[in-house]
């Protein structure tokens, strides 16, 4: 059965044009197929459903104009799923969020509260591949980031990614980023944000769930503590999970790192 989603071919976006997003060691593939995607619109709807609008404690995100467009995916970093998102055609919405008045006069808080988050949204079936945020002068590069081979290597002993839910999460982004009850609270004070809505398992857990799985750099705090010994994209990177239905912490690391 034909989905009710509003879809427009790609023979009708050649006059926009296709950007690429990702490594930029990686080249751009050429789009010669004719596939139908979901609308400009119908992204930016599912953007901020997945990501969320508003929380109980004012904060609230919207999307910038003029910023959403077509993409094509490059990834050779994460784990498990970089081959699924290599090469993908995605839209990405740019949301902007905005503090509480209240906290507007809190200092480096409320700073880093507000600032922008890429969306992808997959243009074929509207799911979200990931969303990525990074503070102004944020140098990627300087982290080292390891290859997907190598991160699988290292987190495959405890932790495995099988894909992207079909449904909805339980809770937002927003609000695990956000809630002072989240066990999360302090991500919004990392440098870069990379959160993934993917199935995930463990060796010592149930079957394969719906998880907010976030890539953490640039931490005031890590999960690993600091030493001396430890070169700083070690010691100031943490990969989070939490229960995306529910919002329950499930265990928090300072893998995959480069070694």
């Amino acid at each position: 059965m034909r989905s009710w989603i509003p879809r427009l071919t790609l023979t009708s976006l050649v006059l926009m044009g296709v950007a690429v997003f990702g490594d930029s060691t990686d080249q751009a593939d050429s789009v010669e197929h004719t596939t139908e995607f979901i609308t400009q619109q119908k992204a930016v709807e599912r953007a901020l459903e997945v990501f969320g609008t508003r929380t109980e404690e004012g904060y609230r995100a919207t999307a910038a104009e003029d910023s959403t467009a077509m993409v094509t995916m490059r990834d050779s970093t994460t784990p498990f799923l970089s081959t699924a998102i290599d090469g993908r055609t995605a839209w990405r919405v740019v949301l902007q969020l905005s503090p509480p008045d209240t906290a507007k006069q809190r200092t480096n808080s409320a700073a880093r509260a507000a600032r922008d988050f890429d969306v992808f949204i997959d243009a074929e079936d509207g799911k979200l591949i990931k969303i990525v945020s990074r503070l102004e002068g944020f140098d990627e590069k300087a982290w080292h980031k390891p290859t997907a081979k190598a991160a699988e290597d290292q987190i495959s002993r405890s932790d495995q990614y099988h894909g992207f839910p079909n449904e909805n999460p339980g809770v937002t982004l927003l609000n695990l980023l956000v809630s002072p009850s989240s066990t999360i609270y302090d991500a919004r004070m990392a440098q870069e944000i990379t959160a993934f809505y993917i199935m995930y398992s463990s060796l010592s857990g149930p079957e394969p769930r719906p998880v907010w799985e976030l890539y953490l750099y640039g931490l005031e705090t890590s999960v690993s503590g600091r030493y001396p010994e430890q070169p700083f994209y070690q010691s100031d990177f943490s990969r989070v999970t939490v229960d995306a239905m529910t919002g329950e912490f499930i265990h928090a690391s300072n893998t995959p790192y480069p070694r």
